[in-house]
Order: structure tokens, then C-alpha cells, then sequence
């Protein structure tokens, strides 16, 4: 069954001679595939149910992140429907390797540069995906705060109402908050691609052609202010000074960025609350007051 996937996604038919279980995630699971020729290929496939589209946004946000060739992207070799009814993701294979001294400044410089030769004038995408296994609206907008308020923040708020996850007073909050983006997020700033999902989780160190690299997966793409993806990095963690002062070099930030950041941190706490429950409450309760 995963020969026939293969043959169709790289136009050949080869046999496996080896296959090995990754680590994954909650969603997926990831296979190593090594072929007859040589070739090693990363097979995911879902661990529940999931929509008929989980991978195809998923490989449609790798290939929008390689085009500008500035940060190594696993190649898409295609995706695709089991005779089981799964779907199926099938990617280059990168060996996982130990950083090296210099990984996190390349790291902030090459961020920075998909950024910067990225920007546009339109917020959202061209279709909708996925933060998580939460769906993601991407309308397209030239108005990054009403963008925000309603298909991110907007969203989520109302998410955990329906999930019986906040009460009245945090509602109440939230109403403020929406209210007050205008002035917190009024900034001259241009959209840009960004990778949308961007924790330590989603940041390899990979090694390619004997060299040691920066590789990012799992996007949640979009186009949208790039503090945006430096907030989910500061949130979460795992990223040096030497990032930070990278990409500050390559491209400043403008002032007052982490007020901003905070609210777009809280995008994300929002939605690990209606993801994994209460146990986020007391932490968006709080970033949400620090944000007003």
C-alpha cells in the first residue's frame, strides 16, 4: 500500500527495504522509508481521524516557505489517499543532527530574510488551514487589526464560550481586549509570509549535504505582521540571545514590539485552552489582563 503511494508521488515504482517509527505528535505519525535505490523518504500519516485536506495545506504551506529559498524546507514529493482511507504525506527525509555554535544566529538571520522578501500588502491566504487540529481561517483582508480580531482572536473567544471553557467575566474581558486592538496593533508594518506554527517543536537542526541547518516544518502559513511568529517563539521558548540579535540585525523590529507580541501570544494560549482544556484558563486570564 505505501509502494503504490510512493510509485504515484515519485513516478517510479521501488521497494522498501527498510521502515522505522518516528516520534511524533498527537495528530500524526512519521515513518522513515529507505527504498531500494537509496532514497529516504518521511511518510506521515494520521494517528485519528482528520480532515480530508490535513496534508494537503500542510504541503501547500512547505512549498509557499521554499520558494523564496531562505531557509531549508523538506521537499513535498506528493500526498495523496490510502486504499484504507487514510490520507498521506510523503517528504524528503533530513537526519536530525546537534546544533552547532552558530545554529540559532543562522537561524535568526534566515527567519528574517523570509520575512523581509516576503511582504505584501494582503493579509491572510488563499485558503484555510490548520493551527493544530483547530481550523484556521485565512480570508483575505488588507486590514491586519479587523484580520485579527475577527479570524484569530474573535475566533478563539468564541471557540472556548462554546466549549464551556470561560465564564462571564472572562468573556468580558475578552469583549475590552477586541475592543482596544485598534490602538495596540496600529503599526506601519507590511504583511508577510510567515510560518504561523513556529515553536522549538517546529524547528529542526537538520543535516543536509554534510552541513549543519536551520529546517522548519508542520507551517500554519499565512501572511500577517512577522512579530507574530517571534511572539509564538518567545511564548514557547528555546531560542538564544543569538537568534534574537540575528535577526534584529537583519531586520529591526519596530518599538513597543512586545506589547504587540503579548496579544499575539494570547492567540495561541487561547488555542491550547480549546485544544487541551482549563488547565490554559488561568494563563490567558492573566496575559489577557496584561494586555490591557
Amino acid at each position: 500500500m505505501l509502494e503504490a503511494a510512493i510509485a504515484q508521488c515519485l513516478g517510479e515504482s521501488l521497494k522498501i527495504v527498510a521502515m522505522k517509527n518516528l516520534d511524533g505528535g498527537c495528530i500524526n505519525r512519521a515513518l522513515h522509508v529507505q527504498l531500494e535505490d537509496g532514497q529516504s523518504l518521511l511518510i506521515k500519516l494520521p494517528v485519528a481521524k482528520v480532515p480530508a485536506d490535513h496534508f494537503v495545506v500542510e504541503a501547500d504551506g512547505l512549498i509557499a516557505l521554499a520558494k523564496p529559498d531562505c531557509i531549508h524546507i523538506p521537499k513535498v514529493y506528493g500526498h495523496g489517499i490510502l486504499d484504507d482511507g487514510k490520507p498521506y504525506l510523503i517528504l524528503e527525509f533530513i537526519q536530525t543532527a546537534s546544533q552547532s555554535s552558530n545554529f540559532q544566529a543562522a537561524l535568526g538571520m534566515q527567519l528574517a530574510q523570509l520575512h523581509k522578501q516576503t511582504v505584501s500588502d494582503q493579509f491572510g491566504w488563499h485558503g484555510d488551514n490548520y493551527i493544530g487540529s483547530t481550523p484556521q481561517s485565512n480570508a483575505q483582508s488588507n486590514n491586519w487589526v479587523e484580520f485579527y480580531r475577527t479570524h484569530r482572536l474573535g475566533y478563539q473567544f468564541k471557540l472556548a464560550q462554546q466549549n464551556g471553557l470561560v465564564d462571564s467575566s472572562f468573556m468580558d474581558l475578552a469583549r475590552k481586549l477586541l475592543d482596544k486592538l485598534d490602538d495596540i496593533l496600529n503599526i506601519d508594518e507590511p504583511a508577510c509570509l510567515l510560518h504561523g506554527d513556529l515553536w522549538g517543536g517546529n524547528v529542526m537542526c537538520g543535516e543536509i549535504d554534510s552541513q549543519i541547518r536551520p529546517v522548519l516544518i508542520v507551517p500554519a502559513v499565512y501572511m500577517r505582521h512577522r512579530e507574530a511568529d517571534l511572539a509564538m517563539m518567545h511564548l514557547f521558548g528555546g531560542f538564544t540571545a543569538d537568534f534574537y540579535e540575528s535577526y534584529h540585525k537583519a531586520w529591526p523590529l519596530p518599538a513597543h514590539t512586545m506589547t504587540r507580541q503579548n496579544v499575539y501570544m494570547l492567540y495561541h494560549l487561547l488555542n491550547h485552552l480549546n485544544l487541551f482544556g482549563r488547565g490554559y484558563f488561568g494563563q490567558c486570564l492573566s496575559l489577557m489582563k496584561q494586555c490591557l
